[in-house]
């Protein structure tokens, strides 16, 4: 069972200089200033239960600021910042993540500008900029009413205005931790998500976990179906951590949200897998049939280029199609893989999960492969988990470029599929001899 714990930084995990306490551990340098820290108990939790989660901080530091961060064997492999429009993977920035933030941001990018030019003019702020052209921030000098300060932007501006201490946050629609979680979940498939957060920025997030840990000033406001409170007075963090080591040894989640007892018999069981299995195998065939399109479509594409002389526009559409072609290649495999376990009747050894989409695919091809019985079903089924990723990303790529029309995005990866020249000339010698293109141009 994958288990999610999605957790604030500050205030909820580590702590600024301000509040830290003997034998707490120093985690953060800003330049040669001592800024954040976590404490030892809060450390040694979580390096005990870090191979049963997936710890994922999802906060509105900017990039920048996260990275000043030390996990040391903590280090997170995801990280979501800016208030969930950007996403780390491994320290290194989403690019799939990024380009979904700019459409959900969409034309509000110019009102992020606007808002730019009135709010670093307005005195009432000693520091107002833009935050990873996500959202904007601003810290107001100490004898500001941010309330009053609120009433005067909300009518310049449909942005959420969230108030925190003397800090303001102007966020486009769609840029808060709820959405943020909903996007990561839909990216990484999870049974379990535990969140925790302390402030208004964290409840769009709170409300969408299984199970939320909070302290007791907002615990009114969160709408989870099980929330722990911290009444004590617990540090946040050790309380946080506490409680999902509690939540993972007394395996509180199976009682909650685990699975019911499975009542089919064998021949059920073993039904239902062949009809989830023959789902997929049509699911298959649809996006061969869409591919095949995708290669008419592209092939009449270089036949048009062929006919006016325009060689660069040719090339650009060969590529395309070799593109098409090789994704074609893969998913005829996977098809082939899964009727083969159907003609053998290796279903049992399949063990196949229950999923709906496409998207889901790859998880049941990494367990079952492991699970094979067959040996030449494994075999097969071992090219179609190497196949998997790769596929998705290219039919993925591939729908975007004839949507944008921008053949010129796949002039660089063409040569990689040389293997389909030979073949691509000979559909351009039919095209010649049925004289839908002029003779003789043929490379």
């Amino acid at each position: 069972m994958k288990i999610l714990f999605a957790c604030d930084l500050d205030n909820t995990i580590l702590y600024s200089y301000k509040k830290a306490k003997d034998g707490d551990v120093l985690v953060e340098m800003k330049g040669s200033f001592k800024q954040g820290y976590m404490t030892s108990h809060s450390i040694d939790v979580l390096k005990k239960v870090k191979n049963e989660i997936v710890f994922l901080p999802i906060s509105s530091r900017s990039i920048e600021q996260y990275k000043r961060i030390n996990f040391g064997p903590l280090e997170p492999k995801y990280a979501v910042l800016s208030n969930g429009g950007r996403l780390l993977v491994d320290g290194m920035t989403d690019l799939d993540w990024e380009k979904e933030t700019e459409k959900i941001i969409g034309k509000r990018k110019e009102d992020l500008a606007k808002l730019d030019n009135i709010l670093k003019r307005d005195q009432d702020f000693k520091r107002a900029s833009i935050i990873d052209s996500s959202y904007y921030f601003c810290l107001a000098k100490e004898d500001i009413n941010l309330e009053e300060k609120t009433k005067e932007y909300q009518d310049l501006t449909d942005f959420d205005i969230v108030t925190n201490y003397q800090k303001l946050y102007f966020f486009p629609k769609g840029i808060n931790k709820g959405e943020a979680l909903k996007r990561f979940k839909g990216s990484y498939q999870f049974d379990l998500v535990i969140c925790a957060g302390d402030g208004k920025l964290d409840l769009p997030m709170l409300d969408l976990a299984d199970i939320a840990i909070v302290p007791e000033k907002i615990s009114g406001s969160v709408k989870a179906p099980v929330i722990y409170i911290n009444k004590s007075s617990q540090v946040f963090s050790d309380f946080v951590v506490d409680t999902v080591a509690q939540i993972l040894s007394k395996r509180v989640w199976r009682k909650m949200f685990g699975k019911k007892k499975d009542k089919r018999t064998e021949e059920e069981k073993r039904k239902d897998r062949e009809q989830k299995v023959q789902e997929t195998a049509r699911a298959l065939k649809v996006q061969i049939l869409s591919l095949e399109k995708k290669k008419d479509f592209a092939f009449n594409k270089v036949c048009e280029a062929r006919a006016k002389g325009l060689k660069e526009q040719e090339m650009q559409a060969r590529n395309l199609m070799k593109q098409a072609m090789a994704s074609y290649k893969q998913v005829s495999g996977m098809l082939m893989t899964l009727e083969l376990a159907m003609e053998q009747r290796d279903l049992a050894a399949l063990n196949v999960s229950f999923f709906e989409s496409m998207n889901e695919l790859s998880d049941f091809v990494i367990d079952s492969s492991k699970k094979l019985t067959n040996a030449k079903t494994k075999k097969s089924a071992d090219k179609f988990t190497q196949a998997m990723f790769y596929t998705k990303q290219q039919s993925e790529k591939i729908d975007n470029m004839l949507e944008d029309g921008n053949y010129a995005a796949v002039m660089s990866s063409g040569d990689s599929y040389s293997e389909f020249d030979d073949e691509i000339d000979s559909m351009l010698t039919s095209a010649e001899l049925r004289g839908a293109i002029p003779a003789g141009k043929i490379r």
